[in-house]
């Protein structure tokens, strides 16, 4: 009997599934690249997309493993206001066009379901395609906020490497309770839970069941803490999307507002 086939068989398993790993983190850090590279400029004085930083195709193009329903197509429109801006991604038939003149139904419009393009994504019937699918759904919206809706900025931490980067931001922004001297900090942590935060495994786990896929990753939601998000979505249509389980890995507080 040789020995070295089964070892070999582990080391191959071990390897295919490092890969399989590293495939959705990396799906996850390309979109948060370009999201984190749009940028907004001031026109007729209000704050829209800069097109030279943001192209809607380009955007969608990243998410090669999802669809969008027939007949339809996604647009963009940054809402701008008085406390604050985002993107908001729509939905409409192909011989419509988003155009309102009075901001409150315009709002109105952005906020219902009925015209939100997460509501009309087609994912392929795989662990890649769901995984998009959940991204765009949850995250796909998480670029180019300004002011006040910067409280409800997150993202996905799927890579030690990232993770580390996270924990090292806030080495210097530790609440230290035994000292009376107060110092601010524009973020501040608990040490303990920082310390427990390195030792976190941040990779994205993909479960298969018949009826359901359930996903799990890290969210670092930046107002408020770093949470291991768990998620359990529908294969069938309408692929209902529910968060199943939440865990608190460590409270970010702040120390201003906007």
């Amino acid at each position: 009997m040789n020995i070295f086939r089964p070892l070999l068989s582990i080391t191959l398993i071990i390897i295919t599934l490092n890969v399989k790993s590293q495939d959705k983190c990396n799906f996850i850090n390309r979109v948060q690249n370009y999201q984190d590279s749009v940028k907004i400029k001031l026109s007729d004085e209000t704050y829209i997309l800069d097109s030279e930083t943001f192209d809607i195709h380009i955007y969608l193009s990243l998410y090669d493993k999802i669809d969008f329903k027939k007949d339809f197509k996604v647009g963009v429109y940054y809402f701008d206001n008085s406390i604050g801006g985002n993107p908001y991604l729509y939905a409409l038939k192909e011989n419509k066009v988003l155009r309102f003149r009075d901001k409150n139904i315009l709002y109105k419009t952005l906020n219902n379901d009925k015209y939100r393009a997460k509501n009309y994504i087609i994912p392929e019937n795989s662990e890649e395609g769901f995984l998009q699918y959940l991204f765009f759904y949850i995250m796909g919206e998480q670029f180019a906020l300004s002011w006040h809706s910067n409280y409800d900025y997150k993202y996905v931490v799927c890579s030690r490497q990232k993770l580390n980067s996270l924990i090292d931001s806030f080495r210097s922004c530790i609440i230290d309770d035994s000292s009376d001297e107060e110092i601010e900090f524009d973020f501040s942590v608990d040490a303990n839970e920082l310390k427990e935060l390195e030792q976190t495994d941040p990779e994205i786990t993909i479960n298969s069941n018949k009826d359901h896929y359930i996903i799990s990753w890290i969210e670092n939601r930046t107002h408020r803490g770093v949470y291991r998000c768990t998620y359990k979505i529908q294969k069938q249509y309408p692929y209902k999307i529910e968060m199943i389980r939440e865990k608190l890995l460590m409270s970010i507080e702040i120390g201003f507002l906007y």
